[in-house]
């Protein structure tokens, strides 16, 4: 026996050389039955062993064992699915071995030859040649002196047509493993049959498409889908991310692609019915990779597990659910920075984060716009939208630059409602005004201070006489102690707030942030910290003097209007027909100051 021969071809080449006969009518003079023979049995090898005179640990090595449903080889275990229909062979070996003799005697069948996987000949780097037709087990006893052609005449003719190729690393991967030999952690962490099968599966949808015709692929075919899927499947979950990551973004480009099937297709789907043959990691780590990249909603069984909670949303199946309409979603999705603004993804497949998601839409149903603030606080609108410009009212979107639209300039009803009750925690209910007691803003006009500067104080817990008209709600309803406030504000601060400053100067807060934090070197407009280390915040305040000085030197567009009675859209006419440039402006020009020297004396006349 060969090293490299099957236990199949020994024994039909012993039957030749002992009786010029055929091999089944030699195992029958011997009393092994021909059934044994097939399925491996121990005891049936061991006897020809014994009869031949032959090394029983080398045909052992060499014989493939039949065990219920599994085949075993050496230290592998795989299934009949890995191992040849056909018969296969190397018309280059087949002649060298006849070089030896009789070809019934020294043909002999290799042992790799009956693997799947195997589709190049190692010794002559040919393609091998597959009968078509022919069935492995069927001529299993036969040998290659009649599976393969019997003149050599044609063997040499087959030989001429190949054209040479080198093994492919999918193919030595499984002669290294045959031999002992292990190179890649990921495949070698799973059978043989497992390992081979996700990287051409892999490599099938890589190369030739999500839905590849069967019956029309050759062994060529197969043996490139190979070559494709060793390159991701050898560098383990990293690579096979990668592969699966193409095939999303390929997925994209197909109005149609929205479910798993339409994105891994065969792949997704030989994982999928896959149930008496388990086909290893691959499958849970297609399993994580759809649930993370694409919409899938909660099922009994998918790639072999439950999915009791989804984790992305599609922006159309989000909007069904919350009763949004989609349209009106995805705009709202693109202001609040959740999905990119040029995407040209339909709803059905553009997805997010599933727990973002549905916060969002959540937020969305809640949105309350600035219009609305003053009658759910029962206050004025100039004190709503300080409350808002404060940052005590956060809005939707926080980025002023990515501001837009209904949703981006409003706020959420539940934020409102936290307000609310943070504000009436320790409020006492009373039926009247008690004495020395009176509303935010009286209060604030009687102690010279802002508004927002009493709400931190009893949002910080600063005043301890706060009392709740029964009779009016919200803001509006809130009394407090004024000569207490006048107790709790920073003492011998010069100035004002920045925000009450900027309020006169007509300057929004996205403008006052980049004139006042150092954006500009140096800042536009100085400011200086709360000395009073107990104030509920480290607010930044102005001085007289330096809001005097930046008065004089520059104004803002909206401040021009109001100096001239004039429209926004009049007062950039003009400043744009006097080619007078902006020293400062916000994205999409949400906001413009210029140097007054810049202005020419006649541009508002």
């Amino acid at each position: 026996m060969a090293p490299d021969e099957s236990h199949f071809s020994w024994i039909v080449r012993s039957a030749a050389f002992h009786t010029g006969g055929d091999a089944v009518p030699f195992l029958g003079d011997l009393g092994v039955s021909v059934a044994d023979i097939r399925s491996g049995a121990p005891e049936a090898v061991d006897r020809l062993c014994t009869v031949l005179g032959e090394d029983p640990e080398q045909v052992f090595r060499n014989t493939i064992r039949v065990d219920e449903n599994r085949r075993l080889l050496r230290n592998e275990v795989f299934s009949s699915k890995f191992l040849r229909q056909t018969v296969a062979y190397c018309p280059a070996c087949l002649l060298e071995d006849e070089a030896a003799g009789e070809a019934r005697v020294v043909r002999r069948g290799r042992l790799i030859w009956l693997l799947k996987p195997v589709r190049t000949c190692p010794v002559h780097d040919l393609p091998l040649i597959t009968v078509e037709g022919s069935s492995t087990w069927h001529t299993a006893l036969t040998g290659m002196s009649r599976s393969a052609p019997e003149h050599t005449d044609e063997l040499r003719a087959q030989l001429r047509s190949l054209a040479p190729r080198s093994r492919s690393p999918l193919q030595v991967h499984v002669e290294e493993r045959l031999e002992g030999r292990l190179g890649s952690p990921w495949l070698d962490g799973q059978t043989i049959e497992q390992a081979c099968r996700a990287t051409e599966m892999l490599g099938l949808v890589l190369h030739f498409g999500i839905r590849p015709r069967f019956r029309i692929l050759t062994e060529d075919d197969w043996d490139l889908a190979g070559r494709v899927g060793f390159a991701h499947t050898s560098r383990g979950e990293a690579g096979i991310t990668e592969a699966l990551d193409q095939l999303v973004e390929r997925s994209l480009e197909s109005t149609r692609a929205r479910r798993p099937s339409q994105v891994y297709g065969v792949l997704f789907d030989w994982l999928q019915q896959t149930v008496k043959y388990n086909p290893g990691p691959i499958r849970e780590l297609v399993r994580q990779h759809a649930m993370e990249r694409l919409e899938v909603e909660p099922c009994g069984n998918f790639l072999g597990a439950p999915v009791t909670e989804r984790r992305r949303y599609s922006i159309a199946s989000l909007a069904r659910d919350a009763g949004l309409h989609p349209l009106t979603l995805r705009n709202a999705m693109v202001t609040l920075g959740a999905v990119p603004a040029g995407s040209e993804l339909d709803n059905g497949r553009l997805t997010i984060n599933a727990r973002a998601a549905t916060d969002l839409a959540g937020a969305l149903q809640r949105v309350v716009p600035i219009a609305r603030l003053p009658e759910l606080l029962n206050t004025s609108r100039a004190q709503a939208q300080q409350l808002v410009h404060e940052g005590l009212l956060p809005m939707l979107q926080p980025d002023p630059e990515q501001r837009q639209g209904r949703q981006g300039c409003a706020v959420d009803r539940r934020e409102v409602d936290r307000f609310l009750a943070e504000l009436e925690r320790e409020a006492v209910p009373v039926a009247d005004y008690p004495a020395g007691m009176t509303g935010i803003p009286q209060a604030a006009e009687r102690a010279h201070c802002p508004t927002t500067e009493i709400v931190r104080l009893i949002l910080a817990g600063r005043l301890k006489r706060i009392a709740r008209l029964e009779w009016a709600r919200g803001y509006g309803g809130i009394l407090v102690d004024v000569m207490e406030v006048r107790s709790c504000l920073p003492k011998d601060v010069a100035g004002m707030l920045l925000t009450v400053a900027l309020q006169r100067l007509m300057i929004d807060a996205e403008a006052g942030r980049v004139i006042a934090d150092g954006t500009v070197d140096p800042p536009l407009l100085r400011t200086v910290e709360t000395p009073d280390p107990t104030a509920p915040s480290s607010d930044l305040r102005v001085t007289n003097e330096d809001l005097a000085a930046f008065a004089r030197r520059y104004v803002s567009e909206k401040r021009l209007g109001a100096l001239h009675r004039m429209g926004p859209r009049e007062v950039r006419r003009r400043l744009d027909r006097a080619k007078v440039a902006p020293i400062l402006s916000g994205a999409r020009n949400r906001f413009r100051i210029f140097r007054r020297m810049d202005i020419p004396p006649d541009c508002f006349a």
